[in-house]
């Protein structure tokens, strides 16, 4: 299917005939009031002095209701519709953002980030499913599309993020954030119910396909790339944002740097689906891993050099969107309409795992050994996953689509 630019006039007049669009839109809303916050969270801790330990233990605290609320989130997304959860989504940023304007003290932190943690754990279930559903049996290029506007939104978020904060200071900042957020609320208001056939009366019968989904084989290749793309947007969240800030960067110039990260995501989820066509799930896998230790690597070493940081968190982005695209095509692909929020629910809850014990861990190990080792670190678990893939994969062995999407190879 090729995507076709709304007339937006018509999609103003008559939103509800325009789902998918919409759902783009609504993503790139979220877009842009999350990564505000995923960049001032770390860098408002730095300023303030807290260690690396404490910058990772108030970054992962978010990972706590990511795993909590994940299948509560996608059997609610089923039951009673994906709207519900997107204006939750949107709600608990605007607590989080309130929270960082009125306190100095991680206490209030952590638990600003657990409003943060609650707005993801359900956000990417809903809007992945409400996506695909909007246009059934094309996942493997609606959700490339879908995050190519997320991290649009991204790309604005934190450049707004790191201007307001260098020039008007980290409240006001996050009064922005919280501002941005209410007007996502607006836009969700827009977006029309999708039907669903066979719907089942109960969240506990919601719930049921869950625990088939955790460890089915088909999905074993979502849940690997949903954990290791993870482990790399903690670290691009919190030790990264450190390094910079190590070498000398202020918050201006570790925005634009966090900037063309997203510009490396945009520039591969768009085309996500050709690409898919023609590599594979495995090799795109594999590429995918390799690339991301390798650019931390270089980026490690060549840090000093101007205009190097830069150009390696592109790379570092095209590498990372090739994974983040990857696992909700993986789940779309093997489950039903009517699971398909517990699908999406079941891989983020992998992702969620990975958020919850990289950040603190590493942040753990940075303090232990310093940032640099640590990063180098991080590369070498990126390229060693890389390697265990092929055999993981044939392990996996993909079974055929469920949703009746063109299967991709899977070599």
């Amino acid at each position: 299917m090729r995507f076709q630019p709304p007339n937006v006039v018509a999609m103003v007049r008559h939103p509800h005939q325009h789902p998918l669009e919409l759902s783009y839109l609504n993503g790139f809303s979220y877009g842009i009031g999350m990564s505000m916050l995923s960049l001032l969270v770390p860098l408002y801790i730095i300023r303030l002095g807290f260690s690396l330990a404490d910058m990772g233990l108030v970054v992962s605290s978010a990972a706590v209701f990511m795993i909590v609320l994940r299948l509560l989130g996608g059997a609610v997304s089923d039951r009673f519709g994906e709207r519900v959860v997107l204006w939750f989504s949107f709600a608990t940023l605007v607590g989080c953002a309130l929270v960082f304007v009125v306190s100095e003290t991680i206490l209030p932190f952590i638990v600003a980030q657990v409003f943060n943690g609650m707005s993801r754990a359900v956000y990417w279930s809903a809007g992945q499913s409400y996506t695909s559903r909007s246009s059934e049996g094309d996942s493997h290029h609606t959700q490339g599309r879908l995050l190519s506007f997320e991290s649009s939104g991204g790309i604005l978020g934190v450049l707004i993020g790191g201007a307001v904060a260098e020039v008007a200071g980290f409240p006001a900042a996050f009064m922005a954030a919280a501002a941005v957020n209410v007007v996502g609320i607006i836009t969700t208001l827009a977006q029309p119910a999708l039907p669903r056939k066979d719907q089942v009366r109960s969240i506990r019968a919601t719930l049921a396909p869950a625990r088939r989904l955790l460890v089915q084989k088909s999905m074993g290749l979502g849940h690997y790339a949903a954990i290791m793309s993870a482990a790399h947007a903690a670290l691009v969240g919190s030790l990264f944002a450190a390094f910079f800030v190590d070498i000398g960067y202020n918050d201006a110039a570790v925005s634009l740097v966090r900037t063309l990260h997203s510009v490396g995501v945009v520039l591969v989820a768009y085309p996500f689906g050709a690409l898919l066509a023609i590599i594979g799930t495995r090799n795109m896998a594999v590429a995918g891993l390799v690339m991301i230790g390798a650019i931390t690597a270089l980026m490690t070493l060549t840090g000093d050099m101007p205009f190097a940081p830069g150009v390696f968190m592109l790379l570092g982005g095209v590498a990372f969107g090739s994974l983040r695209s990857l696992y909700p095509i993986v789940a779309a692909q093997n489950s039903t309409p009517q699971e398909r929020g517990q699908a999406m629910a079941v891989v983020g809850l992998y992702w969620a795992v990975g958020m919850l014990i990289t950040p603190f861990a590493f942040g753990l190990i940075g303090d232990a050994i310093g940032i640099r080792p640590t990063l180098y670190l991080f590369s070498g678990i990126a390229v060693s996953a890389a390697l265990l893939t092929p055999l993981l994969a044939y392990w996996w062995r993909e079974q055929p689509a469920v949703e009746g999407d063109p299967s991709p190879a899977s070599a």
